[in-house]
């Protein structure tokens, strides 16, 4: 997600860096590597290669959710819930704090999938843009010698 998010606020004009992202977020650049190369094969990022390359988002802010982000990387969106049909009547014998358990897992992961669904690359750049500080940066200089 930090990585996501900085190539959004830094790749408007020029094409962000593995390194710039990495020794701003402190991820290294092998797991920028890895995680960047899923992201473009999922056709969430597009690279540029060579001097002064690096990556741009391929798709609008507004049309990357951050689930999105999650299963190109291949992380899950939410825990499983415990068991299956739990919104059924307890077995003889079955402890009815752990259906009770089921029934809040599995209405609480569901919760979770749908923030992730609903929230978008945009609304974490509207958040930051509000929150950034007097003298955050937009443009990027590139200095060749």
């Amino acid at each position: 997600m930090r990585g996501m998010l900085d190539v959004a606020l830094n790749s408007r004009n020029f094409p962000t860096p593995l390194a710039d992202i990495s020794l701003r977020q402190g991820i290294t650049v092998s797991n920028l590597e890895q995680l960047f190369s899923k992201l473009r094969r999922t056709g969430l990022v597009r690279s540029v290669r060579g001097p002064g390359g690096g990556y741009f988002l391929a798709k609008e802010p507004h049309a990357i959710t951050i689930a999105d982000i999650l299963r190109a990387v291949e992380e899950t969106l939410a825990p499983d819930a415990k068991a299956a049909g739990c919104d059924q009547e307890p077995a003889t014998g079955q402890r009815i704090d752990d259906l009770l358990i089921n029934v809040l897992w599995s209405r609480l992961t569901d919760q979770i999938r749908q923030i992730l669904e609903s929230v978008t690359l945009q609304d974490l750049l509207s958040e930051w843009e509000k929150s950034a500080s007097l003298g955050f940066m937009e443009h990027r200089y590139l200095f060749n010698i």
